[in-house]
């Protein structure tokens, strides 16, 4: 199972990969950069429900 910390790894790492990804917007880079504003956008809502179920 995915813990708090490691959502945050994830959305460290995806953040790291969109900043060294060459920035256009066509192609098969700006496919992979959607996927991964998706993807992190996932990991950002789940981190947060967690953080709510804990009630910090």
């Amino acid at each position: 199972m995915i813990d708090a910390s490691m959502l945050l790894h994830m959305i460290s790492a995806l953040d790291t990969l969109e900043k060294l990804i060459p920035g256009d917007d066509a192609g098969e880079y700006a496919v992979k950069k959607r996927e991964w504003e998706a993807l992190k956008k996932a990991c950002w809502a789940e981190y947060r429900a967690r953080e709510r179920g804990m009630g910090v």
